[in-house]
């Protein structure tokens, strides 16, 4: 039976299958590789059409920025770079930093501008909905092994036929 899902929520699966590819319980493995040749066309076909072919210019001013944050970031002891706990780089002096990546800004405002474009126009896509023609394989949850994280049971729902009782 034919099933909608979110682009964003086939990458997930996705992505949670291949991370499964370390369990080595054989039933479970086989469960996993069936799933995961279902929604592979998807995901494929996706890639293709989200692969940003960055313009030279968008290049150039993005090399042009980390030139930039490597000159003005807070480094540690061993001199890597000072980030937030969001990932956001330190710097030593904001006001300079932006002061000198403005004008840059400027120069590229229009291979800026596509570039927000196009990743605008992927993170649409992610929220559209696509049939899955292929019915999943559903999987026991009695084979379900041990080791299993929350976050990948949680993803795994929708495929999981029956409960997991204490003691198995």
């Amino acid at each position: 039976m034919p099933i909608k899902m979110k682009r964003r929520e086939i990458l997930s699966l996705h992505k949670i299958l291949m991370d499964l590819n370390r369990i080595s319980s054989t039933k479970f493995a086989y469960a996993v590789a069936r799933n995961l040749r279902i929604v592979k066309d998807e995901v494929e076909s996706f890639g293709r059409a989200q692969r940003i072919e960055l313009q030279d210019m968008y290049n150039e001013y993005d090399r042009k920025r980390m030139e930039l944050v490597n000159k003005y970031a807070s480094r540690d002891e061993k001199g890597r770079l000072v980030t937030s706990e969001s990932g956001e780089v330190q710097m030593i002096n904001y006001s300079e930093f932006h002061e000198s990546l403005n004008p840059i800004k400027k120069e590229y405002a229009e291979a800026i501008k596509q570039n927000d474009e196009k990743a605008a126009e992927i993170e649409k896509m992610l929220d559209d909905e696509v049939i899955i023609e292929k019915e999943f394989y559903m999987i026991k949850a009695s084979i379900i092994p041990d080791g299993i994280k929350p976050l990948e049971l949680f993803h795994l729902m929708p495929l999981i036929e029956g409960e997991i009782k204490d003691g198995e």
